[in-house]
């Protein structure tokens, strides 16, 4: 009896630590999804399986009360929301580090009126937003923090860049797994330099010129455009080429649009329920137009 109690409780032991392994097992394969936090989205915000088509998060993400352009936090939440890539703007620093920054100057978001160029990054990385108290990011880091959960599109500013700067990008991008599946939208050394290891953004005549001199305008280019301008002969003629159609639905456009934030949210509103009807699955868009590319929330879908 001594001996089945002892082979009972070998039994027993042997089940709690079988248990408490598998829970670790799967606890720690749920944390290591990609670009999923575990947590319900908030109060109103629709799930990430809810979205219609790819979107591409303009300006590096969501940008709102808790992240600014190009933060850590608005590309986190892009994530998280199930966008498809990120539009990033780069500038490069005094001392010739590439940064994630739209504007020349950092007054908007930092209250610091001087240059990207004028300053160092060590100067740079003591700034602080007003809004979330966020630095702004070396390129690397955020190559780091995309990598195997979300794709780049390139914009890049300022004009200074060199071939060893977009050398540096090539770098940066095939370290992270991040340089086939890129977009760059500019500047014209980028997409010079990029070709054929990057999707160039294109518009049609240019498209067309290429596939007239030969070129494999499928795996070389997508077409870029303003919402507001594709129409149906250019979707047809896009797709007759192979390539992806990206329209950017984007809040600079929309604001001569109306004279009230009702007016301005139709025109693209109505933009964007006509590129749907026509099939455009790609979208480069501020995050405030999100809504209308939820099931639901545009009219007849």
């Amino acid at each position: 009896m001594f001996n089945q109690n002892i082979l009972n409780l070998s039994f027993f032991l042997m089940f709690l630590l079988f248990s408490a392994t598998s829970c670790g097992e799967v606890n720690q394969k749920s944390s290591e999804q990609p670009g999923r936090s575990g947590e319900e989205p908030p109060s109103g915000q629709s799930s990430q399986s809810e979205l219609l088509v790819k979107l591409i998060a303009h300006r590096g993400g969501i940008v709102n009360e808790n992240g600014i352009e190009n933060s850590r936090a608005a590309m986190e939440e892009a994530i998280r929301r199930g966008y498809w890539m990120l539009e990033i703007d780069l500038r490069k620093t005094k001392d010739g580090r590439i940064i994630l920054h739209h504007d020349s100057n950092f007054e908007r978001y930092y209250d610091e009126p001087r240059s990207v160029s004028e300053l160092t990054w060590e100067e740079i990385q003591e700034l602080r937003s007003e809004v979330g108290g966020s630095r702004p990011l070396l390129f690397e880091e955020a190559a780091e923090l995309a990598s195997g959960r979300i794709r780049f599109m390139l914009d890049i500013k300022g004009g200074d860049f060199e071939e060893s700067d977009y050398m540096e990008i090539e770098s940066v991008l095939e370290k992270y797994g991040l340089l086939n599946s890129a977009f760059v939208l500019s500047d014209a050394g980028a997409q010079q330099y990029l070709h054929g290891k990057a999707s160039i953004a294109r518009g049609l005549d240019d498209l067309l010129e290429a596939k007239e001199r030969g070129e494999e305008v499928s795996e070389l280019y997508h077409l870029f455009e303003l919402g507001g301008n594709l129409d149906q002969e250019m979707v047809q003629v896009a797709e007759e080429l192979g390539v992806k159609v990206v329209a950017a639905i984007n809040t600079f456009r929309y604001a001569r649009s109306g004279e009230t934030e009702e007016e301005r949210w139709e025109a693209a509103k109505n933009d964007v329920e006509r590129l749907l009807d026509l099939g455009v699955e790609y979208y480069q868009v501020d995050s405030v137009y999100e809504p209308l590319f939820r099931e639901g929330e545009v009219s007849g879908l």
